[in-house]
């Protein structure tokens, strides 16, 4: 599976972004958990945050409140994306 993703270096830490589809926000938080590993090991395990666009087009976050906060004032346009995969499990 291909996503859209940007590893971001502050001062403070280095915070791997990872794009998902809205509905990810209703999952079960085990679900959550269980793909954040997921894409973390696709992220250079990094400490991973999922991010999301509302209707409006606003970001939303889901991950720890150190690295939502970390990122949330950094403009996505000053962010480098480009496409990670996730391997499959085999």
């Amino acid at each position: 599976m291909r996503f859209n993703g940007a590893i971001v270096k502050t001062a403070e830490k280095t915070v791997a972004i990872a794009v998902v589809e809205a509905s990810f926000f209703a999952m079960p938080q085990n679900e959550k958990l269980a793909m954040m590993r997921k894409y973390a090991a696709s992220l250079r395990n990094n400490p991973t945050i999922f991010m999301a666009e509302d209707a409006d087009g606003n970001p939303q976050f889901y991950g720890r409140p150190d690295l939502i906060n970390a990122v949330s004032d950094i403009p996505l346009t000053y962010m480098t994306w480009k496409e990670y995969e996730i391997k499959e499990d085999e």
